[in-house]
């Protein structure tokens, strides 16, 4: 096996293996959203501790924090996305049904989470699921 062989192997099992242990890790912090129809639209509804009730609520974490996200679905399709740190969960459709994604926060800053099911947040307009999901600086 060339040398080059040998380094991409030894990368790919890293990632992997880097990628597993995130998923493995105990949560510091945990959120539970409720993907449904409101007032105005589609919405998250924050589901206990200080989000529950809260529409679209900022969700505040730590670099560091190791996140999990649950959304429970009404009997439409949703799913939890944040571009910007490639975040995507799956996607839960039935009623009652959950899914959940756990990862890493590695950098402070200000992002949008939303649904990426079409039609499901239009930030644009200010209505539909999405929120700030807030990372602070490590203390």
């Amino acid at each position: 096996m060339s040398k080059f062989a040998k380094l991409l192997l030894a990368a790919v099992v890293a990632f992997a293996f880097g990628a597993a242990f995130a998923q493995d890790q105990e949560p510091t912090v945990e959120f539970t959203l409720h993907g449904g129809i409101g007032t105005t639209g589609f919405q998250f509804l924050g589901v206990g501790g200080d989000i529950d009730g809260v529409v679209n609520p900022d969700l505040n974490v730590k670099v560091g924090d190791v996140v999990k996200v649950t959304i429970i679905a009404d009997a439409m399709e949703h799913d939890f996305t944040i571009d910007a740190l490639d975040i995507k969960s799956e996607s839960v459709m039935g009623e009652g049904e959950s899914v959940s994604v756990v990862f890493t926060v590695t950098e402070a800053g200000t992002y949008i989470y939303y649904c990426s099911t079409p039609g499901h947040a239009l930030p644009e307009s200010g209505i539909g699921m999405f929120g700030n999901f807030i990372v602070a600086a490590a203390e």
